[in-house]
């Protein structure tokens, strides 16, 4: 016989005996004799039960790679990964969330001209983006200007970010570089000013002194931030496009008017 097979006997011998000990009892006594016995056991069952449910969707996606990585600072409002804020800029940007990650890190307290390293979401919002695994960095605009200063921001006016340069331009934070620093220029572009845009007026508000976008200078997809942007202001450009249909139609009816007054004039 096998020791498989020796194993298997013993086991089905055991279950026969603990078996023949509580047939008879409630399901009370069958519980408290359980938990009398075999505490332990049941400790450690549930336990790996629990840390499964809880690592193995997230080594699923731990390796996947990312549409986007955003970090949101010093703000308390819901707009993290899960948030509707995040299922709909999803929804939006027609992600396929089994495909690749979207991750909005909404945990983030600092302030990068007076922190340091001691502040542990400091620490890992420069660890983030000096790995190139952070996308976007949306802070108040002071706050997001020192960190274009020390070189961690890209520069607006590469060539990478073009579109959004011409696009935002009059939106465009602007910062002197510290020395030494990865800039060969006495005045950059390292951030879009988000006045008036979704995250800072309406429901969805989480910046009420305002705040601004800046790209990680490391980052694989600055092509990203141009969607989100558009997300971002994607009401004041419904608006802008309402109010010119609301002008041409107003436009066409004066015509109209005038037409008929004149027509009537020389009738």
């Amino acid at each position: 016989m096998s020791d498989l097979s020796r194993l298997a006997d013993r086991f089905r011998q055991w279950s026969q005996e603990e078996y023949n000990k509580i047939k008879n009892l409630s399901w009370r006594q069958k519980i408290e004799y359980a938990w009398d016995y075999y505490k332990i056991q049941i400790i450690c069952v549930l336990s790996f039960i629990i840390l499964s449910a809880y690592l193995i969707p997230r080594l699923a996606t731990a390796n996947r790679e990312n549409w986007l990585y955003a970090a949101f600072a010093n703000t308390y409002a819901d707009i993290g990964s899960g948030s509707d804020f995040w299922k709909n800029y999803a929804d939006y940007a027609n992600y396929d969330l089994n495909q690749k990650n979207l991750i909005f890190n909404a945990q983030i307290y600092c302030d990068p001209a007076g922190e340091d390293y001691g502040n542990q979401y400091y620490r890992l919002l420069i660890a983030s983006m000096d790995s190139g695994v952070l996308d976007i960095l949306i802070m108040e605009p002071e706050r997001l200007r020192y960190l274009g200063a020390s070189g961690r921001l890209l520069d607006l006016e590469s060539e990478r970010t073009q579109n959004i340069l011409r696009k935002y331009q009059d939106r465009i934070i602007w910062c002197e570089p510290m020395e030494n620093k990865n800039y060969n220029k006495s005045r950059v572009a390292i951030g879009i000013d988000l006045n008036n845009s979704i995250l800072t007026t309406g429901e969805n508000r989480a910046y009420a002194d305002g705040a601004a976008l800046g790209i990680n200078a490391l980052s694989q997809r600055p092509e990203e931030a141009e969607i989100f942007l558009r997300y971002l202001f994607q009401d004041i450009s419904q608006d802008i496009a309402q109010s010119g249909q609301d002008f041409d139609q107003d436009f066409d009816q004066d015509l109209n008017q005038d037409l008929n007054f004149t027509q009537s004039g020389e009738g």
